[in-house]
């Protein structure tokens, strides 16, 4: 009859007192660019920014401008739809 031998495959001194540290992975970062500035466009270059800020004021003048135009056009538009559909109705009303 044989024998059975166990076979011991852990190493003989296992250090049992300090817990394993995590494998850290050297990350490479990128090197941090430059904030680039944005691009320009040519109608603004050279330009300060009391220029700026008048071309600004000057836009949203110009748009409220538009603003009560098209309002107004709406209202006119309305007021002749309107119109026409009460003079449709008012001859059909007459023949019934």
């Amino acid at each position: 009859m044989s024998r059975a031998t166990i076979i011991d495959e852990r190493p003989d001194e296992v250090d049992t007192t300090t817990p394993e540290q995590p494998v850290v992975e050297a990350v490479e970062t990128p090197v941090e660019e430059q904030p680039q500035e944005p691009e320009v466009p040519e109608k603004y270059q050279g330009k300060s920014v009391e220029e700026l800020i008048q071309m600004h004021q000057e836009l949203e003048k110009f748009s409220g401008k538009q603003r009560n135009e098209v309002g107004e056009l709406r209202q006119v538009v309305d007021n002749y739809i309107q119109t026409e559909l009460s003079a449709k109705e008012a001859p059909e009303q007459q023949q019934v």
